[in-house]
């Protein structure tokens, strides 16, 4: 089966708070205080800047230079080579994993995402993603997943998902070009062999412009999916009086799992969320055999509004 996405109310954590060491995303912030972008869960919109500790209690420190301000003004001459400082960053990041595990294995579970499930967020369909930092994420395993997240999901623009046997997370970077970094370094990390397999680019480029006769004056949305996984949705917004609302929203989603068919679900915009109005599903063989870019109207059925 595919993968769930992530919930809409899902934890996006700071991904700079993370460092890739021997095959391991490790948690090099302050221990249970990993920071991740506070969203509002009512919409898409987001809080940038803003960080959230969502176990520790104390204030943040300011980070690096900030924290000593005579860091910023060291000269050439004190500064170790870059080496030695992979050397060293590596030694204490491995050093304060032991001092965690030796501290118990309660805790060290209960970071990496396996503790009890009041710690996590479920999704619709059945997954969960933590809401407690992972103190370390496993890219050595076989079948690890990573991918881009559609920002109108989680509500950031530039995220990406890492799905393991354990579960999964969910990440935000700053830009564009820092997520695609972060995607294709943990993706070699997982598959070191990666330039000498076959493999197959699947992308979907797709307008959602208008419905008609629609359930007049109620929040709607549109949902995506491809063989029944949420892949990204429309901005939720009330239909007129004469049932007519228009979207307008282009949606270009790439390194796409196989599907087969992918399904338009109207959504009521509610909390929690309600099973859909009505859907249309398309087969993706019909959209990949037209030789130019297809525009046509579609039925919905199904629901009852």
């Amino acid at each position: 089966p595919m993968p769930p996405a992530p919930a809409p109310d899902a934890p996006v954590w700071d991904v700079s708070q993370f460092s890739l060491v021997d095959g391991h995303l490790v948690l090099v912030g302050r221990d249970e205080e990993a920071s991740y972008r506070s969203r509002n869960r009512t919409g898409s919109a987001t809080s940038e800047g803003t960080t959230l500790y969502p176990v520790g209690r104390r204030d943040p420190e300011p980070a690096g230079e900030e924290r000593n301000p005579r860091g910023a003004a060291r000269g050439a001459e004190g500064e170790p080579t870059q080496s030695s400082q992979f050397g060293n960053v590596k030694g204490l990041l491995w050093k304060r994993l032991r001092e965690r595990r030796s501290r118990g294995g309660t805790k060290v579970e209960a970071l990496a995402g396996t503790g009890p499930e009041a710690d996590s967020v479920p999704t619709h369909s059945g997954s969960r993603e933590s809401l407690v930092a992972p103190a370390e994420l496993d890219l050595t395993g076989d079948g690890v997943i990573v991918r881009p997240v559609h920002g109108s999901i989680v509500g950031e623009r530039f995220c990406f998902q890492v799905i393991t046997g354990e579960g999964s997370r969910s990440f935000g970077c700053a830009t564009l070009a820092e997520r695609d970094r972060w995607i294709e370094t943990l993706r070699r990390t997982a598959q070191p062999n990666k330039d000498n397999c076959e493999r197959l680019e699947l992308a979907l480029s797709l307008w959602v412009y208008e419905g008609r006769d629609l359930p007049p004056r109620r929040r709607l949305r549109c949902h995506l999916q491809l063989d029944g996984t949420l892949f990204a949705r429309t901005t939720a917004k009330a239909a007129g009086a004469d049932g007519e609302l228009f979207w307008g929203e282009l949606f270009q989603l790439g390194a796409l799992p196989p599907a087969r068919a992918l399904t338009l679900a109207l959504c009521r915009d509610d909390h929690p969320p309600a099973p859909p109005v009505a859907a249309v599903t398309i087969p993706l063989a019909e959209l990949a055999a037209a030789r130019q870019p297809l525009e046509r109207w579609y039925t919905l059925s199904g629901g009852g509004g």
